[in-house]
């Protein structure tokens, strides 16, 4: 993980500005998968899809 993503992931209220400095701010799009926590440079995203919520019915098995 980066020292950007470690940064924020342990100082709530920490954004990735305040990390690297105003001089050298980088933005980041940060997501979770599970427990973890993942940050990827913006400037590499292409397109940010977000999962359909799952709706499960309740059948006979």
């Amino acid at each position: 993980m980066s020292e950007v993503a470690e940064a924020v992931r342990d100082e709530p209220g920490t954004s990735a500005a305040d990390v690297v400095g105003a001089g050298d701010a980088r933005q980041f799009v940060i997501f979770h998968v599970a427990d973890e926590m993942f940050a990827v440079p913006l400037a590499e995203v292409q397109e940010i899809i977000r999962m359909a919520r799952l709706i499960a019915g309740i059948s006979p098995p």
